[in-house]
């Protein structure tokens, strides 16, 4: 009996196969719009499994927790004499920190750029991680005298090309010679720690540094005790904190709290990717849909083939199995071709990915990824292959082998063709109306006034050797880089500051100097060292006021708020003329002023707010400082120029003029650098935008499909009734009429759950910076909605008006005679 039935489903695999090979067409397009789905599943799925589903490359991950302040704005109050102190918490198993990162050179030939991170003792084993050569630091290391360097995988790449005797190597960082003792894999990026170089080295946490002022600040990963509940050990930590601000002053000690290590890039990656991942699960149901569609239509042709099969004993089940196995076979084609296709796509798409990928982490599509896109693209192929054959099946038996009554005894089959159309066009519409969504929020934020003209500015870094960061040598580099751009050429008008465009700022909290209240009104704002003329090379309109003065003899500094700034201490009129000052502790004040050499200002002017951080939103409270009243390791230059191109070659000559073994920087213009900026938002409008496509294209093959297939099943009912007198255009638009009527439910069925779907993204807004920043630009989604209803509409007539000319142009003649 066994072997019965192996030999009876042998047969059917057989069948099976005959029958892809004789219908070449059809399983070719059922294949290729399989894959497709398939294809954008393997790559979305790769993507969100490198980004959310894989954890951190370190010990229990789980256990790894960030110390961070309350107020996301504040500097972290910690030194590192709290970390012996966190030690003793119980719920505290180990504790490290670090500093930075800060961005020295190596001198080298040329110099690189690179980010140096302080860590404490316990830093590397704390996260437990085997370097790649070498060893990591020991207590040993930081003894003094002592100088030793940890590297990342990218700077020993870039150093000496992954030459395995880097081990024991000299390098030199700001003149201070440090020995390699390890490299690090390049999968190693705390995210805590993460800065824009990769090229990265640790080295040993000087307890004391330079001056005991700017102690504060140090970054705080502890791993905490598994066996205690997070609850208890944030209680211990609230405990401790409120401890310290007594103690010091620091109010952030107070509202310290505990963050998974690498949350907070989940956070910012979550909804993006899972919206990406929701698109391609949309569009491999799309497919889905057309493939059982394409199935139901070839089998309604195969009723006389069926009823033949029935009548020598074959069951409706057998029936079922035989169009599930040839689904089976074409679904298993499509899914081997998609998974191919998302390799090679996989490999070519990883720069295009990058906007979205974090420093650390690898996209790559795996042999897992494509087990689980076959899975589940041939998993939901053959649920909708099912219902076609059990519809088919029976409409068969009903049918009796008279292919012509497809208006009677088909009617099962017509309504469940018709809910597949409805299905893809429904779908159809939620890809376009989120891609249509997605691409007007896009123009919205590009079109976005910044507050200031982009247009013809260049800007470079210029960074100093750590012994020049003194206000004269920092005015004397400026001088030399604009002396040397004026001798190449003199059409430009130059400024500087401390931090570059679009790179944030720091932030300190302001008071205003008020003798009628007890307690000054503050505020956290960002400070910008600038020239004098930075308002006038950046086209920044001042709303009152003056800018800064190139050689100021008052008493106080001065300073230039910005609109949101004055609008927080009233009106801009009232503003001017008053003294504002940084607040805090003494230790607190001492940091500000070793990196400001001041700590109160006197308001000359009020500027408009201008967007130097998101572009899609200004800044906020913003003080400008005079940049020449203290010295800074790093210098923004900015040039306003007719020609872009010649002055990015120009300034990136003079700069390697004006400090020979600084680092090369590339300079660029700053139009590019708010493109740039944009990246992420432009990755997922392109990713949406294809799969919209490829949802329209699949939608419009099924149903031109379905309709030209429901025109051959009734070529002779339209015969007849042409032969009995029906005008063609009678039967056109009846045909028509029938086609259009589940294309229009699709598409009501669509705007419903496009518009239900924006209300939820709407209120959950607050979880994420995508959809807050998607949501908070993009225009009302009803106008969006309406406007692909209306294209949906078009395409589909057009779908369904091509197979219905030919209805209309049938030949009672030539049909009646071939009978």
């Amino acid at each position: 009996m066994t072997l019965g039935k192996e030999h009876v489903v042998l047969n059917d695999l057989r069948a099976a196969a005959h029958f892809v090979r004789r219908r070449r067409g059809f399983s070719a397009i059922a294949a290729l719009t399989l894959a497709m789905g398939i294809a954008a599943n393997v790559t979305a799925f790769a993507l969100v499994r490198s980004i959310l589903l894989t954890a951190e490359p370190y010990r229990a991950p789980q256990e790894l927790f960030q110390l961070l302040p309350s107020d996301h704005m504040a500097r972290s109050p910690f030194e590192p004499f709290d970390l012996e102190e966190l030690k003793q918490i119980s719920g505290i198993a180990q504790v490290a920190g670090c500093y930075g990162p800060s961005l020295p050179t190596l001198r080298t030939h040329p110099s690189l750029l690179v980010s140096v991170t302080e860590v404490s003792q316990d830093f590397f084993s704390l996260l437990d991680v085997r370097p790649h050569l070498g060893r990591i630091l020991q207590p040993s290391d930081f003894e003094p005298g002592v100088r030793s360097a940890v590297i990342s995988f990218d700077l020993w790449e870039v150093l000496l090309g992954r030459a395995p005797g880097v081990v024991g190597q000299r390098i030199q960082l700001n003149r201070q010679t440090f020995t390699v003792v390890g490299v690090m894999p390049p999968t190693f990026a705390p995210s805590c720690f993460d800065g824009d170089v990769r090229r990265q080295a640790w080295i040993p946490l000087d307890p004391t540094g330079s001056s005991s002022a700017l102690r504060a600040g140090l970054a705080v990963v502890a791993r905490i005790n598994p066996n205690l509940p997070l609850a208890v050990v944030q209680a211990q930590l609230d405990g401790y904190g409120m401890r310290r601000a007594a103690e010091t002053g620091h109010a952030s000690y107070a509202g310290m709290f505990l963050q998974r290590l690498g949350l907070e890039r989940e956070r910012e990656a979550r909804p993006g990717l899972l919206l990406l991942q929701s698109l391609a699960a949309c569009l491999l149901l799309i497919a889905c849909a057309n493939l059982g569609s394409l199935f139901l239509l070839d089998a309604s042709r195969r009723d006389t083939e069926f009823l033949t099969r029935a009548f020598l004993g074959a069951s409706p089940w057998r029936i079922v199995r035989q169009l599930l196995l040839e689904s089976t076979v074409i679904a298993t084609v499509g899914g081997t071709l998609g998974v191919g296709v998302s390799f090679v796509v996989g490999s070519a798409l990883r720069s295009f990915v990058a906007p979205v990928v974090p420093r650390g982490v690898t996209y790559q599509v795996g042999f897992g990824d494509a087990i689980v896109g076959v899975v589940a693209g041939v998993a939901t192929s053959l649920i909708f292959a099912t219902f076609s054959a059990v519809v088919a099946a029976r409409r068969a038996r009903q049918a009796g082998g008279r292919t012509e009554a497809y208006g009677t005894a088909g009617r099962s089959v017509r309504r469940f063709q018709d809910a597949l159309v409805a299905i893809q066009v429904a779908l159809s519409v939620v890809l376009a109306v989120a891609t249509g969504v997605v691409g007007l929020s896009y123009v919205k934020v590009a079109t976005t006034d910044l507050g200031l003209d982009a247009k013809g500015v260049v800007t470079s870094l210029l960074y100093l050797p750590s012994d020049a960061s003194s206000s004269g040598r920092a005015r004397a580099a400026q001088q030399t880089v604009t002396d040397e751009l004026r001798r190449l050429d003199s059409a430009f008008s130059i400024a500087f500051s401390d931090t570059p465009p679009f790179a944030g700022g720091s932030n300190w909290r302001v008071a205003l100097d008020d003798a009628n209240r007890d307690v000054p009104r503050s505020l956290s704002a960002t400070i910008r060292k600038v020239t004098p003329n930075y308002f006038d090379v950046l086209r920044i309109p001042l709303r009152r006021g003056r800018p800064l003065a190139a050689h100021s003899e008052s008493d106080v500094d001065e300073a230039v708020a910005s609109a949101s700034f004055a609008r927080v201490f009233g009106t801009d009129d009232s503003l001017l003329g008053r003294v504002v000052s940084v607040t805090g502790t003494g230790d607190h004040r001492a940091a500000f002023m070793a990196r400001f050499g001041s700590h109160a200002y006197r308001i000359v002017g009020i500027a408009a707010d201008v967007s130097t951080t998101w572009i899609w939103q200004p800044e906020g409270p913003t003080l400008y400082v005079d940049l020449d009243r203290t010295g800074t390791t790093a210098l923004s230059v900015l040039v306003r120029t007719h020609n872009v191109a010649a002055t990015t070659r120009l300034l990136q000559r003079a700069i390697a003029q004006t400090v020979p073994d600084a680092p090369e920087v590339a300079a660029e213009g700053l139009a590019a650098i708010v493109w740039r900026s944009e990246a992420e938002r432009r990755f997922y409008l392109a990713s949406a935008a294809t799969f919209a496509l490829a949802a329209v294209v699949i939608a419009g093959v099924g149903t031109y499909t379905a309709v030209q297939r429901m025109v051959a099943l009734r070529t002779k009912e339209f015969a007849i009734r042409m032969s009995l007198g029906a005008a063609p255009n009678r039967l056109q638009a009846d045909v028509l009429w029938n086609a259009l009527t589940p294309v229009t439910v699709g598409i009501a069925a669509g705007l419903l759950s496009a518009l239900w779907l924006a209300r939820l993204a709407w209120s959950l807004q607050h979880v994420s910076l995508i959809i807050n920043v998607v949501m908070r630009t993009a225009p009302n989604v009803a106008p969006t909605a309406i406007a692909v209803a209306v294209g949906a509409l078009l395409l589909s007539a057009i779908a369904c008006w091509l197979p219905a000319r030919h209805a209309a142009s049938v030949d009672p003649a030539v049909l009646m005679k071939g009978d």
